[in-house]
């Protein structure tokens, strides 16, 4: 569990076209969700716009989603997203794909 949210812990991200990201927690909760609904506002100019720094998706130190020039979307958001996608388990070659590729 997160120590800063009581949600399960975010252990693996992997950015995908289209600004959508697979996202797989400590429960074994994953899915992969649509990030262009939380990429609004000003904040989120840079990311919206520069698919190589959108693709430079990290976990960060309070357990969210985060890029390297200090935005991030609140776990709780995040969780909640990954929830109402339709979680879905990908197989495991699809699973050894993602964990592989280089980010």
């Amino acid at each position: 569990m997160n120590n800063f949210t009581g949600l399960p812990v975010i252990e693996l991200v992997r950015p995908l076209d289209h600004h959508r990201a697979w996202i797989v927690y400590s429960d074994g909760t994953q899915g992969i969700i649509d990030l262009k609904p939380f990429l609004t506002g000003a904040a989120f100019a840079s990311v919206r716009s520069n698919h190589r720094l959108c693709n430079r998706i990290e976990i960060d130190e309070i357990g969210s989603i985060a890029w390297p020039d200090g935005t991030d979307i609140a776990p709780e958001s995040v969780y909640n997203a990954v929830i109402r996608s339709n979680p879905v388990i990908p197989d495991l070659e699809f699973r050894k794909q993602l964990e592989s590729t280089a980010l």
